[in-house]
């Protein structure tokens, strides 16, 4: 009997939904900034200034004028809005 509870835990561990856990990049959205030559990057502000990437631009970089730098539960991340899945969903 032990053995089939512990099996059922560890099916209803393995199939549930994996947590999110907060990140430490950022607490306020002034915590991140835009970066990368052609604005491709969403990262901490104190490191955007030594970020160097190669100056292409791909025309999914495009999208990024619906979307802003914004902290999300602790991650530097672009928002992700419906002009900005739009937008992205041409690419896909």
């Amino acid at each position: 009997m032990k053995r089939l509870i512990f099996l059922f835990l560890i099916l209803l561990v393995s199939c549930s939904k994996p947590i999110e856990t907060p990140g430490n990049q950022c607490i306020v959205n002034d915590d991140c900034s835009v970066a990368g030559c052609s604005s491709q990057l969403c990262v901490k502000s104190e490191e955007a200034s030594g970020i160097i990437t190669t100056c292409e631009f791909k025309p999914e970089y495009n999208c990024l004028k619906y979307t802003s730098c914004l902290c999300n539960n602790g991650y530097c991340r672009f928002e992700d809005n419906e002009g900005y899945s739009d937008c992205m969903g041409k690419f896909s």
